[in-house]
């Protein structure tokens, strides 16, 4: 099973710090084993490239609860993410 949690804030000229970090329990593994529960922190900026806006985010977590076999303890994620013109132009509701 996995939970995904998220806490955004919006900071003024395109900034945005906060956290999104995946939680995974495994309910057949060992003991000690079937929970990864990571805290982190992501920093991320708006830019426009061309006429196109893109996000761009770096998130750094740590591995407060992660199974004693084969988990990491941290990690480092970066993301990328277009963002396209809505292709409806009305309200659907």
């Amino acid at each position: 099973m996995s939970l995904i949690y998220a806490f955004v804030y919006t900071l003024p000229k395109g900034w945005t710090v906060g956290t999104n970090p995946n939680m995974f329990v495994d309910w057949e593994a060992s003991s000690g084993n079937k929970v990864t529960f990571p805290v982190g922190l992501q920093v991320g900026k708006l830019r426009k490239l061309g006429p196109l806006p893109v996000k761009f985010d770096m998130q750094v977590q740590y591995y407060a609860v992660h199974p004693q076999v084969y988990g990491s303890k941290s990690n480092l994620q970066f993301q990328i993410t277009p963002i396209f013109p809505s292709l409806i132009k009305h309200k659907l509701f």
